[in-house]
C-alpha cells in the first residue's frame, strides 16, 4: 500500500471514530458528566488509542467535552440557558451574514447556491438513514456557505468561533423527526431564494427568522 492510501485510510479512520464518539455523546450514550477513558473507547471501536486521542482533542476544541485536573475528559453539560444565550448571538451573526451574501457579487455565489439547492433534495431523500452528526454536518455546510459568501472574513470568523455544535447537540433529536427536517430545509430554500434574487432585507429577515424558529423550540 502506497504512503498516500495509508495516510488517505487513516484519515478516514479517525473521522469514523470521531463520528461515532460524537453520536455517543448526542444520543446520550455518553452522558453529561461521563468520564470518558481513552483505552476503553478504544477497546470499544476495535482501534489504537491513537485515533480516539485526535477525536477527543477536536471534541475538546468544539467545546462537546472538558478536561479534567487528572487528565482525564468528561463530557460537558449544555443547558436550555446555554442555548439561548448562542442562539441570540447567532441571531445576528446568521441575518447579518445573510444580508452580505443577497448583495455578494463573488463569481461563485450562483455554483454555491445551486449546489445547497441540491444538497436539500438528496439530504431528504435519505431522510432516516442519517445520523446526528451527519444531520449536523449537512446543517453546518449550509451555514458555513453563508458566510463564505458574505464576504466578510471576520464575520466567517466570529461564526467559526460561536459554539453553535452544543446548540445542534442540545436538538439533536430534532433531527429525527420529520416534520422539524422539512421545515428547517425549507427555510434554507428561502434563504438561498432570497440570497439568489439579491434582496438584502429578505435574506437578512430570512437568516433572523431561522435562528427564530430554533429558539421557540427551546422556550
Amino acid at each position: 500500500m502506497s504512503i498516500t492510501a495509508i495516510k488517505e485510510n487513516y484519515a478516514l479512520l479517525s473521522e469514523l471514530v470521531y463520528n461515532a464518539i460524537k453520536d455517543s455523546i448526542l444520543k446520550g450514550e455518553l452522558p453529561p458528566g461521563e468520564k470518558i477513558s481513552e483505552s476503553s473507547l478504544a477497546r470499544k471501536l476495535d482501534v489504537s488509542r491513537t485515533p480516539v486521542r485526535e477525536a477527543l482533542r477536536i471534541l475538546y476544541a468544539e467545546g462537546f467535552i472538558s478536561l479534567m485536573p487528572n487528565s482525564r475528559f468528561m463530557v460537558n453539560e449544555f443547558t436550555k440557558e446555554d442555548a439561548l444565550e448562542v442562539l441570540a448571538i447567532r441571531r445576528l451573526l446568521e441575518g447579518e451574514a445573510a444580508r452580505l451574501a443577497a448583495l455578494s457579487r463573488d463569481e461563485r455565489k450562483a455554483e454555491i447556491i445551486d449546489r445547497q439547492r441540491k444538497a436539500i433534495p438528496e439530504y431528504l431523500q435519505h431522510l432516516n438513514d442519517h445520523s446526528p452528526s451527519e444531520s449536523m454536518s449537512f446543517d453546518m455546510e449550509f451555514h458555513r456557505d453563508i458566510y463564505e459568501l458574505s464576504g466578510n472574513s471576520r464575520l466567517l470568523e466570529l461564526g467559526e468561533h460561536v459554539k453553535d455544535r452544543q446548540v445542534r447537540a442540545y436538538l439533536a433529536n430534532r433531527w429525527e423527526e420529520e416534520d422539524f427536517v422539512r421545515k428547517f430545509t425549507s427555510q434554507h430554500s428561502e434563504i438561498l431564494d432570497a440570497i439568489e434574487k439579491g434582496d438584502a432585507e429578505e435574506a437578512e429577515a430570512k437568516g433572523r427568522a431561522h435562528i427564530d424558529y430554533l429558539i421557540s423550540l427551546l422556550k
